[in-house]
């Protein structure tokens, strides 16, 4: 609908189309935009009927008083009918978020928003959006990135405690930037109730003394029948809502409540005749300073202070509230001081029907709430028919143009140490680094005086609004590090021959082993003067820094100890035909019998023969160039066979010894034990069993022995090697319990062929040596034989050496 109207001085009603109404949750285009050429008031009154017994009402804010950031206020009883809110947009693309407040669950579209939970929808120019929920819906949060108009409050609700008629409850609700500290509550008849909403955490509400703690969304609720002042930390909203009595059953209603800040000074209104259809009564209430209530002028007639109320502010501030019987049509409501400010309710109330509303809004919030008049960086103010815009301090402007004015170009602003900074409308002085202060004095800071500021091994040293750090002596770095100088590096600190130990922050030299003085300089020590350094039979030798100890000729050791030397062990450079005898220090050779000479050179004194090696065999001995065999048997120890061979004729003698374990013999083959009398002969002799590998004593019949013998004689270490085989018996009788070798001749040198092998190669070596060169005869020969189980036989072939050596020189 469009519809102009002209309006004289007074009052107007305009009835509005039902179907303006909303009734849904839902998005729908029912908004209402009034504008006039002239400052208006416009109050809503609601009527459900055509008896028009139940009505509500509110005042409508102008647009320059809206804002972005809601609380929405209910009624608890809406747990009996439904709590509802109704978001009105002022322009296109208006983007709203809703933050929910409530018990249970909001359902929008079939979709569930718990508490605390968002809703976010687009809205354009008049459209509206109203939710209704069947619990208090008191503390959600509306916020939109464009300016809108909030309405909240009952669907129908019922006076309370005693009942009553069900009846619509609605306020327009102003934005939390309206929202102030001091609230002085009316006492509204018979008896009112009223609400404290936090839209910031950690609210404190102070009320005839007591101290209440709110969180954002929450709210407190008290009863009363006196006015009331309410002091908060933070900015709070208040809401009256009037209620009923066991005599006066009327309807309950809502009434927003402005902070003493926001008290208007000229205010005019209209009660209409909408309702007087019902006889109900009709209050004003008043709120003014108690020493300007006399000249408060109700249509031009001062008020009667009769039946009035005081109360005192948090300031010290005493205020008035008059309560007032008045009647429908229009009224001015003003005072003869146009800088006194006030605030006015307006409340009605009768058999089963009430209404209230505000009456009134400072207009210097109407005024300034357009902020885009001023600058931001100015202050708006209001005067009686508009408004100024006053740069704030430190811009200059006329209000509508506000240029930041910089402090710091006047001198004397900051302390001489410290440094300006310019800021917007504004400046700060902070004093210099090692600097301490306001900035408007500065004191030096000894920083030497803070642990730690320099490294351990530095010295801190203060200086004007700084410090240095030093490393000590010996030390290099920047004072909070330092590192060790190695004054080793420098060779020219010691003498050439000390050495340099550095040290944290120094060095010192110390002399070597051997040499004496400061490290600086250093002499050698004659470590010889002192006899008891090296070993009687040593010679010391000094050197720089040291000495040596040497054994003297025919000692060995280290020269701290020294043992004689025992030449005669191979040292000596003695004859092979000389006998070595050491002495302390030294040795000396003798010739042996039949050689003379040094020594170290000896010569034979005749001539010697190779001698004729023959054997016969006896049971006994004989004395002459014989070869005997003795034997002997013990039979204690688990036998012992004892074969011993003695060539009378130079007195020397030879033993091989074949013994057993365990009731065995042990074979002998290839093995070989030289037996040594005197240098001249060395006779070795060799067993090889061919008969049985293993055998015992009493089963042995037959075996034949292998026996070579090495004969050495004085010609300078010539030697000659001949082999004898000689067949071994057992003998049946009891005296003859001994084995028996058969004849043997040894005038050849013959070779001993294994049984166990066929048609094969044997060597013969016959080696002699003549002084340092060795003459080696080898010859192989193909030699066939036979065994059998119970004989053994051997084949030999015997040769003469191809050079016979008859003696030598």
């Amino acid at each position: 609908m469009n519809k102009t109207l002209q309006i004289r001085s007074g009052t107007e009603i305009i009835r509005l189309d039902n179907r303006l109404m909303n009734f849904h949750n839902e998005l729908e285009k029912k908004g209402v935009y009034v504008t006039a050429i002239e400052p208006v008031s416009i109050y809503v009154i609601e009527s459900f009927n055509p008896r028009l017994d139940a009505a509500e009402g509110y005042l409508a804010l102008p647009i320059s008083a809206l804002s972005t950031e809601y609380l929405v206020v209910t009624d608890n009883s809406a747990n009996r009918t439904m709590s509802q809110f109704v978001i009105a947009a002022l322009e296109n693309n208006t983007t709203v978020t809703i933050t929910f407040k409530t018990t249970e669950k909001v359902y929008i579209h079939g979709i569930r928003y718990p508490s605390e939970s968002e809703f976010s929808l687009e809205m354009s120019t008049l459209d509206t959006f109203q939710l209704q929920h069947g619990q208090d819906l008191t503390g959600t949060f509306i916020q939109s990135n464009k300016p809108i108009a909030v309405f909240s409050g009952c669907k129908c609700g019922f006076g309370r405690p005693i009942g009553g008629s069900c009846q619509h409850e609605v306020e327009q609700i102003v934005p939390i930037c309206a929202l102030g500290q001091e609230y002085i509550t009316v006492p509204l008849l018979p008896g009112y109730r009223y609400r404290l909403i936090a839209p910031f955490s950690n609210t404190v509400a102070t009320i005839q003394g007591q101290n209440y703690t709110i969180e954002k969304g929450h709210f407190l609720e008290r009863w009363e029948t006196k006015p009331v002042y309410i002091h908060s930390s933070k900015p709070v909203f208040v809401m009256e809502y009037g209620e009923s009595t066991y005599t006066n059953l009327s309807d309950p209603s809502m009434i927003t409540l402005l902070p003493i800040s926001s008290f208007s000074n000229n205010i005019t209104f209209g009660l209409p005749k909408i309702i007087t259809s019902i006889d109900i009564l009709d209050y004003l209430f008043v709120v003014v300073e108690a020493n300007r209530a006399d000249n408060l002028m109700l249509n031009k007639q001062r008020l009667n202070l009769e039946g009035k109320y005081s109360v005192s502010t948090y300031s010290g501030t005493n205020y008035t509230i008059m309560v007032i019987n008045i009647t429908s049509g229009y009224h001015t409501l003003h005072h003869f001081d146009r800088s006194v400010r006030y605030g006015a309710v307006l409340y009605g109330t009768g058999q089963w029907t009430s209404i209230g509303f505000l009456l009134g809004y400072h207009k210097e919030i109407e005024e300034c709430s357009n902020k885009n008049s001023c600058n931001s960086n100015a202050e708006c103010n209001s005067t009686t028919s508009s408004y100024k815009c006053t740069c704030k301090n430190g811009f200059n402007g006329d209000g509508t143009t506000c240029t930041d004015i910089d402090e710091c170009i006047y001198p004397n602003r900051c302390h001489v140490s410290a440094e300006c900074h310019n800021t917007a409308g504004s400046y700060n002085c902070t004093c210099k680094n090692g600097f301490t202060g306001n900035g408007t004095t500065c004191a030096d800071i000894d920083e030497c005086n803070v642990p730690d500021i320099c490294q351990v091994n530095a010295e801190c040293h203060n200086t004007a609004g700084s410090y240095s750090c030093d490393c000590k002596s010996g030390l290099v770095g920047n004072g909070t590090t330092c590192a060790d100088i190695d004054e080793c590096d420098d060779i020219k600190r010691c003498d050439v021959n000390a050495e340099c130990h550095n040290i944290f922050g120094s060095y010192y030299c110390t002399c070597k082993n051997g040499l004496t003085g400061n490290g600086t300089t250093c002499t050698d020590i004659n470590e010889c003067l002192d006899r008891q350094r090296c070993h009687d039979n040593a010679e010391c030798h000094n050197t720089v820094g040291s000495y040596t100890c040497t054994c003297k000729d025919g000692f060995t050791g280290n020269g701290i100890t020294c043992a004689d030397v025992d030449e005669c062990t191979g040292k000596a450079s003695c004859d092979v035909n000389a006998e070595c005898h050491n002495t302390f220090g030294s040795y000396t050779c003798n010739c042996k019998n039949g050689f003379t000479g040094s020594g170290t050179t000896c010569a034979v004194t005749g001539n010697m023969s190779i001698p004729v090696v023959r054997s016969e065999i006896q049971r006994s001995a004989i004395h002459g160039n014989q070869l005997v065999f003795f034997c002997d048997f013990d039979p204690s120890t688990d036998p012992l066979m004892l074969y011993q061979v003695t060539w009378y004729r130079d007195k020397l003698r030879a033993e091989y010894i074949l013994t057993s374990s365990n009731n065995s013999l042990y074979s002998s083959r290839e093995k070989f034990r030289s037996l040594t009398y005197l240098s001249e002969v060395i006779i070795t002799l060799g067993m090889t069993v061919v008969s049985k590998e293993f055998f015992r004593l009493q089963d042995l019949e037959e075996t034949l022995v292998h026996i070579r013998l090495t004969v050495p004689f004085g010609c300078q270490g010539q030697t000659i090697e001949c082999f004898l085989d000689v067949n071994m018996f057992y003998m049946e009788t009891e005296a003859d319990q001994c084995l028996v070798p058969t004849a043997a001749a040894l005038s050849n040198c013959g070779v001993r062929i294994s049984s166990k092998k066929w048609n094969q190669s044997y060597p013969l070596k016959i080696a002699i040596k003549h002084g340092q060169n060795l003459i080696s005869i080898s010859r192989k020969y193909n030699i066939r034989f036979r065994t059998d189980e119970h004989f053994h036989q051997s084949f030999f072939r015997n040769y003469t050496l191809d050079k016979e050596i008859q003696k030598c020189r």
